[in-house]
Protein backbone atom coordinates (compact mmCIF):
# COMPACT_ATOMS: atom_id res chain seq x y z
CA UNK A 1 0.00 0.00 0.00
CA UNK A 2 1.32 3.65 -0.78
CA UNK A 3 0.70 6.93 0.66
CA UNK A 4 -2.58 7.38 -1.64
CA UNK A 5 -4.05 4.52 -0.27
CA UNK A 6 -3.46 2.56 -3.53
CA UNK A 7 -2.97 -1.67 -2.90
CA UNK A 8 -1.21 -4.00 -5.04
CA UNK A 9 -1.70 -7.80 -4.62
CA UNK A 10 -1.75 -10.53 -6.38
CA UNK A 11 -4.90 -12.67 -7.16
CA UNK A 12 -4.58 -16.39 -7.48
CA UNK A 13 -6.25 -17.85 -10.30
CA UNK A 14 -5.15 -21.46 -9.79
CA UNK A 15 -8.23 -24.04 -10.45
CA UNK A 16 -9.49 -25.57 -7.90
CA UNK A 17 -7.90 -27.64 -5.90
CA UNK A 18 -4.79 -26.17 -6.43
CA UNK A 19 -3.11 -22.84 -5.70
CA UNK A 20 -0.68 -20.60 -5.97
CA UNK A 21 0.21 -21.69 -9.41
CA UNK A 22 -1.34 -18.89 -11.31
CA UNK A 23 -1.38 -15.57 -10.18
CA UNK A 24 -2.47 -12.52 -11.68
CA UNK A 25 -1.30 -8.83 -10.48
CA UNK A 26 -4.34 -6.41 -9.64
CA UNK A 27 -4.13 -2.54 -8.26
CA UNK A 28 -7.06 -1.12 -6.18
CA UNK A 29 -6.85 2.37 -6.70
CA UNK A 30 -9.87 5.39 -6.58
CA UNK A 31 -12.19 2.82 -5.40
CA UNK A 32 -11.95 0.04 -8.71
CA UNK A 33 -9.90 -2.96 -8.91
CA UNK A 34 -8.19 -3.31 -12.30
CA UNK A 35 -5.86 -6.15 -13.29
CA UNK A 36 -2.22 -5.04 -14.36
CA UNK A 37 -1.20 -8.42 -15.48
CA UNK A 38 -3.31 -11.92 -16.20
CA UNK A 39 -2.28 -14.77 -17.67
CA UNK A 40 -2.01 -14.87 -21.77
CA UNK A 41 -0.94 -11.12 -21.49
CA UNK A 42 1.68 -10.54 -24.05
CA UNK A 43 4.23 -8.40 -22.07
CA UNK A 44 6.77 -5.66 -23.38
CA UNK A 45 9.66 -7.72 -25.53
CA UNK A 46 6.80 -9.81 -27.05
CA UNK A 47 6.71 -12.97 -24.16
CA UNK A 48 3.11 -14.03 -22.99
CA UNK A 49 2.19 -13.41 -18.95
CA UNK A 50 2.50 -16.94 -17.40
CA UNK A 51 2.05 -15.57 -13.42
CA UNK A 52 3.14 -13.57 -11.10
CA UNK A 53 5.92 -14.58 -8.94
CA UNK A 54 4.20 -16.88 -6.32
CA UNK A 55 6.21 -14.92 -3.35
CA UNK A 56 4.08 -12.37 -1.76
CA UNK A 57 7.20 -9.67 -1.46
CA UNK A 58 7.93 -10.34 -5.53
CA UNK A 59 5.38 -6.89 -6.25
CA UNK A 60 5.39 -3.59 -4.64
CA UNK A 61 4.00 0.25 -5.51
CA UNK A 62 5.61 3.44 -4.68
CA UNK A 63 3.48 6.78 -3.47
CA UNK A 64 3.70 7.61 -7.66
CA UNK A 65 1.19 5.05 -8.29
CA UNK A 66 3.90 3.02 -10.28
CA UNK A 67 3.96 -1.12 -9.56
CA UNK A 68 6.96 -2.92 -10.15
CA UNK A 69 6.33 -7.03 -10.21
CA UNK A 70 8.38 -10.27 -10.89
CA UNK A 71 6.83 -13.16 -13.52
CA UNK A 72 6.90 -15.87 -15.09
CA UNK A 73 7.06 -15.13 -18.92
CA UNK A 74 6.72 -17.26 -22.11
CA UNK A 75 8.05 -21.09 -21.24
CA UNK A 76 10.97 -21.22 -18.99
CA UNK A 77 11.60 -17.01 -18.67
CA UNK A 78 11.59 -14.76 -16.01
CA UNK A 79 11.10 -10.61 -16.02
CA UNK A 80 10.41 -7.33 -14.07
CA UNK A 81 8.24 -4.98 -15.07
CA UNK A 82 6.72 -1.51 -14.03
CA UNK A 83 3.01 -0.25 -14.47
CA UNK A 84 2.52 2.96 -14.31
CA UNK A 85 -1.24 4.91 -14.95
CA UNK A 86 -2.10 2.06 -18.63
CA UNK A 87 1.67 1.65 -19.25
CA UNK A 88 3.67 -0.98 -18.71
CA UNK A 89 7.17 -1.45 -19.81
CA UNK A 90 9.98 -4.26 -18.88
CA UNK A 91 12.67 -3.51 -16.38
CA UNK A 92 14.84 -6.36 -17.69
CA UNK A 93 14.03 -10.46 -18.76
CA UNK A 94 15.37 -13.20 -19.93
CA UNK A 95 18.24 -12.34 -22.72
CA UNK A 96 18.20 -8.82 -21.34
CA UNK A 97 21.69 -6.91 -22.18
CA UNK A 98 22.54 -5.12 -19.15
CA UNK A 99 26.27 -3.03 -20.98
CA UNK A 100 29.34 -4.10 -18.88
CA UNK A 101 28.10 -6.21 -16.85
CA UNK A 102 26.49 -9.41 -18.83
CA UNK A 103 23.33 -11.07 -19.73
CA UNK A 104 20.29 -11.58 -17.82
CA UNK A 105 19.70 -15.25 -17.73
CA UNK A 106 16.86 -14.93 -14.75
CA UNK A 107 15.27 -12.69 -12.90
CA UNK A 108 14.52 -13.28 -9.21
CA UNK A 109 11.72 -12.57 -8.44
CA UNK A 110 11.64 -13.15 -4.36
CA UNK A 111 12.94 -16.60 -1.85
CA UNK A 112 15.30 -16.75 0.15
CA UNK A 113 19.00 -16.12 0.44
CA UNK A 114 20.88 -19.20 0.02
CA UNK A 115 24.64 -18.54 0.97
CA UNK A 116 26.88 -18.08 -1.60
CA UNK A 117 24.49 -16.60 -4.26
CA UNK A 118 22.29 -13.62 -4.61
CA UNK A 119 18.75 -13.99 -4.04
CA UNK A 120 16.86 -10.72 -3.67
CA UNK A 121 14.07 -11.45 -0.83
CA UNK A 122 12.07 -8.26 -1.67
CA UNK A 123 11.12 -6.25 -4.87
CA UNK A 124 10.77 -2.61 -4.61
CA UNK A 125 10.29 0.62 -6.37
CA UNK A 126 11.74 3.75 -5.00
CA UNK A 127 9.72 7.98 -5.74
CA UNK A 128 12.68 7.95 -7.86
CA UNK A 129 11.04 5.14 -10.22
CA UNK A 130 14.48 3.37 -9.77
CA UNK A 131 13.74 -0.68 -8.61
CA UNK A 132 16.01 -2.71 -7.07
CA UNK A 133 16.24 -6.23 -8.26
CA UNK A 134 18.55 -9.27 -8.43
CA UNK A 135 19.16 -11.54 -11.38
CA UNK A 136 21.72 -14.39 -12.66
CA UNK A 137 23.15 -14.09 -15.48
CA UNK A 138 23.86 -16.62 -18.60
CA UNK A 139 27.61 -16.59 -16.93
CA UNK A 140 25.94 -18.37 -13.51
CA UNK A 141 26.91 -14.83 -11.48
CA UNK A 142 24.40 -13.43 -9.14
CA UNK A 143 23.96 -9.71 -9.12
CA UNK A 144 21.89 -7.14 -7.55
CA UNK A 145 20.75 -4.74 -9.64
CA UNK A 146 19.38 -1.27 -9.35
CA UNK A 147 17.36 0.46 -12.62
CA UNK A 148 16.20 3.32 -13.69
CA UNK A 149 13.24 2.38 -16.07
CA UNK A 150 11.27 4.61 -18.29
CA UNK A 151 8.98 4.04 -20.90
Amino acid sequence: MNESGDIVFQGDLSAPPNFQQVQGVYLYSGGKTVAVARPGDTMPGGREFVSAAVFPNALHINNAGEVVFGASIGVSETGMFVASHGALWSVAQTGTVIPGVGTVSQVITGGFFVPGTVANTEIVNNDRGQVLFAATLTDGRGVLLVATPHQ
